[in-house]
């Protein structure tokens, strides 16, 4: 296997005969923000007006920025939360599971199936609505399938190397793969770090994959991790919690995410560079 050109970084080639016939989306419902509204979404101003207050348009000039740059730089307009960043934790709040169970319902409805015709289930999570239990087996009870279960976690590749591991179950034999990529942010968003409560939102999406044609799949890609990099902005906090850590806030997001946005470019551009390791993967013609 080719080891690539950055740290941590495998290249792996084509997975043929895979398919995602079919996808679905769960979404939180609205919360009310400060001001009493209940919005369908929650826009960029939404929320500068929540982390910094009405003269938000301000304290962004300063910046030499404007409400608009979410959008501008990476296309982030609105989005939904679990929770309101910036109040306590509440237990009633939709999690992970929850969401997950809605994209399933709908993906099932949609497709006319039932929950019998799952041969496998990923969850990919890394915001899992509990400590050790399994995310996969409580979607599995929400939503009636009985196949095996399995969680995922990542960090912020989660989504990815899941689906290539659905891909591959897919190859070895699994009629029918789920997968379900479903994520909670706001609960973790510190409001003392913009970046993180602007940059997130919470949604779920399942995704069914299935035996393909041969020329359908996978063209192969890159693999890469580095721990290294992991603590530029992380939950700091141990597990169990301790009280200690609980007041000082360390399990929501923290770091340095301006050492992250220099980092991270950079390694995409190394990434561009590796060429897929051996396999094909015909490309069909969409010409009419």
């Amino acid at each position: 296997m080719d080891r690539g050109q950055i740290p941590g970084g495998r290249a792996f080639g084509a997975i043929q005969g895979v398919q995602i016939c079919a996808t679905a989306v769960g979404l939180p419902e609205p919360i009310c923000l400060p001001d009493g509204r209940k919005p369908d979404w929650i826009h960029n101003r939404d929320v500068f007006r929540l982390a910094m207050g009405d003269n938000y348009a301000e304290i962004l000039a300063a910046q030499g920025l404007s409400p608009e740059y979410p959008e501008q730089v990476i296309g982030l307009r609105h989005r939904r939360w679990t929770h309101l960043i910036g109040t306590p934790p509440n237990h009633d709040e939709e999690t992970c599971v929850d969401l997950g169970a809605k994209a399933v319902a709908a993906l099932l409805e949609a497709q006319g199936l039932a929950a019998s015709d799952i041969d496998l289930l990923l969850m990919a999570t890394t915001t899992p609505h509990k400590t050790t239990s399994s995310s996969a087996c409580a979607l599995g009870a929400a939503t009636g399938i009985q196949a095996p279960c399995l969680d995922l976690k990542a960090g912020c590749s989660t989504g990815l190397f899941a689906l290539i591991n659905a891909a591959m179950y897919v190859r070895t034999g699994f009629g029918k793969v789920l997968l379900v990529v479903s994520e909670t942010p706001s609960k973790y968003a510190n409001p003392q770090i913009q970046e993180t409560v602007i940059g997130v939102g919470d949604a779920a999406v399942a995704l069914l994959l299935s035996p393909g044609d041969p020329e359908q799949g996978i063209l192969g890609g890159l693999m890469g991790s580095d721990g290294g990099l992991g603590q530029l902005v992380n939950t700091p906090g141990l597990l169990p919690p301790s009280h200690a850590a609980i007041d000082a806030g360390l399990y929501c997001y923290h770091g340095q995410s301006a050492e992250l946005k220099e980092a991270v470019p950079a390694r995409y551009l190394d990434a561009l560079q590796v060429r897929p390791s051996t396999g094909t993967c015909p490309i069909r013609s969409t010409a009419p």
